[in-house]
């Protein structure tokens, strides 16, 4: 997939944890508004429209995550894991989603590092 076609309007990002709750972020990069929703700790969910220059590393974080991932196959789980997450990318006319439950990975800890610098939040569970 070349980077013209990789072109996404919108991104969520879901990391959950068995007896932890969940974390789910949704960017909108063509209004620039963020949304938090936390099962934990329901009252620090929140909306919040950014400006373009917050956004933008944001967005690469998120689009280099897809470049290093996307081609992964997915892995047998022969038993039960602590974490799992799920991305996906809304793009004009498809929708690419991501799964796993490895967060021990340089690309996810970049991706996890933009959303608490953009968010002031801690991406974790």
């Amino acid at each position: 997939m070349s980077k013209k076609e990789r072109m996404f309007n919108w991104a969520s990002c879901e990391l959950s944890g068995f007896q932890k709750g969940f974390i789910t972020i949704k960017i909108d990069f063509i209004s620039n508004i963020l949304s938090w929703k936390s099962a934990k700790q329901w009252n620090n969910n929140f909306v919040q429209g950014l400006p373009k220059a917050q956004m933008k590393p944001l967005y690469e974080s998120l689009d280099k995550f897809l470049q290093e991932n996307s081609d992964k196959k997915p892995t047998k789980i022969t038993q039960p894991e602590p974490y799992v997450w799920i991305i996906q990318y809304g793009m004009p006319d498809e929708i690419i989603e991501l799964q796993g439950y490895d967060i021990d990975f340089d690309s996810w800890k970049e991706l996890i590092t933009a959303i608490e610098k953009v968010s002031r939040r801690e991406f974790k569970l």
